[in-house]
């Protein structure tokens, strides 16, 4: 009890000495109250880890690089001509939204009284064959492009690791990461699952546990 009774003495004054020292500075009036310009730090506190090594360039990079190609800045905003405005090039309400198309054009193929369904959108055509949901191979697709992007980026991050530009505990984190993307987005062709199984979603406790090892790992 005494040791508590001390430690609350000695904190006190040591919290009365920096509340005498802010008011001791000049200060200035405004709307919300008097504030309060604090002086320059004295002493400079050492990272707790050494600077990060430059990431090395992904195949991507590498093969712009070697062909000469340059990366453009795209605009935020796009000019849907299907429905004569701007929107956005990403994102909810984009010029490229799958709830949003309008056009679905028949056309005859082969000289044989066939019908296939031709999505136009403002950069692509998509050709379904029939019997075909055209709306279900959008989506398919897209998952495919994701599913894709995702493995891309998880190969770079090993290639990175083995040439020492991040560290064994940054790519663990990672692949953590993106074992849960894979486990929850795009189910193995050899899983035999029931029809009627509600799909698992990710809990906050997966998310918490990767997302503060990936805050302790770059700090």
């Amino acid at each position: 009890y005494e040791l508590v009774k001390v430690s609350l003495q000695e904190g006190t004054k040591l919290v009365q000495v920096v509340v005498d020292s802010l008011f001791n500075l000049p200060s200035s009036q405004d709307v919300d109250g008097p504030l309060v310009k604090l002086p320059p730090p004295t002493t400079k506190l050492p990272r707790e880890k050494p600077l990060p090594k430059p990431k090395p360039p992904t195949k991507w990079e590498e093969f712009a690089k070697k062909k000469g190609i340059k990366k453009r800045k795209k605009d935020k905003v796009a000019w849907d001509e299907q429905t004569g405005t701007w929107k956005r090039r990403f994102g909810y309400d984009s010029v490229n939204d799958d709830k949003d198309i309008p056009i679905f054009e028949a056309k005859m193929t082969d000289g044989e009284y066939r019908m296939d369904f031709l999505i136009t959108t403002n950069t692509t055509y998509h050709v379904i064959e029939p019997g075909e949901d055209p709306f279900a191979k959008r989506q398919d697709d897209k998952k495919k492009r994701v599913e894709k992007q995702e493995k891309n980026r998880l190969q770079n991050l090993k290639q990175a690791a083995k040439l020492g530009a991040l560290p064994r505990s940054c790519l663990w984190v990672s692949m953590v990461a993106g074992s849960l993307f894979y486990k929850h987005h795009f189910r193995p062709n050899f899983l035999v699952l029931r029809e009627d199984a509600p799909p698992k979603k990710v809990t906050k406790d997966e998310l918490g546990n990767v997302a503060g090892m990936a805050a302790t790992s770059t700090a």
